[in-house]
């Protein structure tokens, strides 16, 4: 439910803004003078806490139920990749004492997330708009239709994807195809399928 919150939230521009922000400046009032505030994403930040720090987070909200309870939403973006993250109730750790947060989890586990994603995933185009997909027969016409995709189509797929293992199935077709027939007509609708997934 989070991830899809914050993936409508990011489509308003001052979402965005606040959502990314590292600092802000309170402007000073009748009760209090000028100050900063920092997030507490320290991700993003290495103002309040140094060793947390990673390039490629570009936004993100804390949460906590308890000290030890935190949870984390994230954005992140590497070699034109972008990538939303959402960790809930990961556990922390505090210092002897209890006086301070020794381990943060929510963002030990958000920076594993983003390792597996940037690593194991990438854009792959499994279709060019150049390449005949299929030919038919054509009623009352001299040929057959060659078949092409409308635009080339990319998908986030596994980084190690077998190739054979891509398919097609038509979701949607107008039936008989009568001649004539312009180039440029819309003949169906194709799905493409990989490992039981339809991916786009």
């Amino acid at each position: 439910d989070l991830a899809k919150i914050t993936a409508k939230a990011l489509k308003m521009e001052d979402f965005v803004e606040i959502f990314s922000a590292v600092e802000y400046t309170v402007p000073a009032s009748d009760t209090t003078r000028e100050h900063q505030v920092f997030t507490t994403n320290h991700m993003m930040s290495d103002a309040t806490v140094r060793d947390q720090l990673d390039d490629r987070v570009t936004g993100g909200k804390t949460g906590a139920l308890s000290t030890t309870d935190r949870s984390l939403i994230s954005t992140a973006e590497q070699d034109d990749q972008r990538y939303l993250s959402v960790v809930m109730s990961a556990k922390s750790s505090m210092n002897d004492t209890g006086t301070a947060v020794r381990t943060f989890g929510n963002f030990s586990e958000t920076r594993l997330l983003l390792d597996h994603a940037f690593s194991q995933y990438g854009q792959c185009q499994l279709l060019s708009a150049d390449k005949v997909m299929a030919q038919f027969p054509v009623v009352n016409g001299e040929n057959d239709l060659a078949v092409s995709a409308r635009h080339s189509v990319s998908a986030l797929m596994p980084k190690d994807m077998k190739a054979d293992r891509v398919s097609f199935r038509c979701e949607e077709s107008l039936g008989d195809i009568s001649a004539p027939i312009s180039k440029g007509s819309i003949v169906g609708i194709v799905e493409l399928w990989y490992d039981g997934i339809c991916v786009a």
